[in-house]
């Protein structure tokens, strides 16, 4: 079985539709799946995958959070998302 997307991937694995799937972490954690129920590939097995940005308005609240993504805090947010 192949899936359209990411989403439907992962709704057949938690449904258990399949036998396995490759999923993105962050929707592991937002089901707090138990630790038996996945395999965290590591790093090294795969490139990474860089994702950009781009800033489409100038309102304070897209700078202000443009701010906020590029800070010190920020990165701190992403790191510790890993």
């Amino acid at each position: 079985m192949q899936a359209e997307n990411i989403g439907q991937t992962f709704q057949y694995a938690y449904t258990c539709n399949i036998d396995y799937g490759f999923v993105v972490q962050s929707q592991i954690i937002a089901i707090n799946a138990k630790p038996e129920q996945f395999i965290t590939l590591a790093p090294e097995l795969y490139l990474a995958i860089l994702q950009d940005g781009i800033i489409i308005s100038d309102q304070p609240a897209t700078i202000g959070f443009t701010h906020y993504l590029r800070s010190a805090e920020g990165q701190r947010y992403f790191s510790q998302a890993l």
